[in-house]
């Protein structure tokens, strides 16, 4: 009997401790409620509400508290699938808000994690804004492939800043609650610039064919008014998508108030916490995406076919090396975008759990809009030239 109780935490009080009837609850009287766990081969274990164990079968504290947690599930679950229920069928209150878990982790992780996405997100806002800065005051690089450069900078600034407020606050605080109109403002937002990021790449890989392909009537062609015309056009067609592509996403029905295990809106987390049929609506967003990922991509392989087989009949190695670094810096920024988008939402879900989602949710959140400028300032030959003009201008 001594050691049963030192398996228990030297607790001294039970409501019932039956074996020979195989029946074990440990619920504590007031006195004793700070004694809440128990050492089992698996680990610290809490005392669980009374558990059947057959005669038949021999027992351990482990087993019984895996038996116990399993119907409190069940219980939990039908729970909110009645709530759910009654939501659905009118009876409740719609949402007006949500609660965005973050990441499970111990709090320690968060701290480090906080400090490590925070230093990401100021040094993705600064490598950005240096990019502006730097190409808007050289005008050798008043160039068309820098102008939509300076564009996507603006797009990597607007993203990340929509996703990384409500990134560091699960971090720091646990949990974050935000309106229900509020989650669905930042799910356009993001489906708008994520939608004008691929159409901008697209101008991108355009404006490479145009400089290789046909540079004699390079500065013809790529004009400020073309540009602009292009521009406008990738954003109209951004704001179509991300109402077009998301509208039913608006008249599905939710639950009072809805746990989101996720670190932003995106378009899974909110199905899964909608309590009316989100077939239609799965549709018309698989159509949408499949549309801006795959016309823009496929574009940008024709492009760079042409590209290739111009840079191939440069007779000089030192010609089709120039060439081919000019282009280097969009490759590579293309590739990393869109093989991430590819890995995140070509994959199906049943595949990895929802820590292993959140986790590839980071390589196009985070990862992404840290390393572009990196790649441009790194692997651009100008944009280096020019930083270091700069700096030295300063310092004068």
């Amino acid at each position: 009997m001594d050691e049963l109780v030192a398996d228990h935490n030297e607790a001294k009080w039970f409501s019932k401790l039956d074996l020979n009837a195989r029946y074990h609850q440990l619920e504590l009287v007031p006195e004793s409620s700070y004694i809440t766990t128990f050492p089992t081969y698996v680990g610290l274990r809490r005392p669980t509400p009374w558990v059947s164990v057959p005669a038949d079968q021999t027992w351990h504290p482990a087993e019984v508290y895996g038996e116990a947690t399993q119907t409190q599930r069940d219980i939990t679950k039908q729970k909110e699938m009645n709530m759910t229920n009654m939501v659905c069928s009118g009876n409740g209150t719609s949402a007006t808000e949500f609660i965005f878990l973050g990441f499970q982790i111990p709090p320690f992780a968060k701290m480090v994690l906080f400090v490590l996405f925070l230093i990401i997100y100021i040094f993705t806002v600064a490598g950005n804004v240096l990019i502006i800065v730097t190409v808007s005051s050289n005008e050798h690089l008043h160039s068309p492939m820098y102008f939509f450069l300076v564009v996507l900078s603006l797009v990597e600034i607007g993203y990340t800043t929509s996703i990384f407020p409500i990134l560091l606050g699960t971090l720091i605080m646990g949990k974050i609650i935000i309106s229900f109109a509020g989650c669905l403002t930042q799910f356009v937002c993001i489906a708008f610039l994520a939608c004008n990021e691929s159409f901008l790449l697209t101008l991108m890989a355009y404006d490479r064919y145009v400089a290789i392909c046909h540079p004699l009537h390079y500065s013809t062609i790529m004009s400020l008014r073309l540009r602009i015309t292009l521009i406008t056009s990738a954003l109209i067609a951004s704001v179509v998508y991300s109402f077009g592509g998301t509208f039913l996403v608006f008249t599905l029905k939710f639950s009072g108030q809805n746990e989101i295990d996720h670190f932003f809106c995106d378009f899974a987390p909110i199905l899964k916490v909608a309590c009316s049929d989100v077939s239609l609506a799965e549709t018309e967003f698989f159509v949408a995406a499949l549309i801006v990922t795959s016309i823009p991509l496929t574009l940008i392989i024709v492009s760079y076919v042409y590209i290739i087989s111009t840079i191939l009949q440069i007779p000089s190695d030192t010609g089709r090396q120039k060439a081919f670094s000019t282009c280097s810096s969009h490759i590579s920024v293309v590739i990393i975008y869109f093989g991430t988008l590819i890995i995140v939402y070509g994959i199906p879900k049943s595949v990895y759990s929802l820590n292993q989602s959140k986790a590839l949710s980071l390589l196009y959140t985070v990862a992404t809009p840290f390393i572009n400028p990196i790649i441009y300032t790194l692997r651009n030959k100008d944009i280096k030239e020019s930083l270091k003009n700069l700096v030295h201008k300063k310092r004068i």
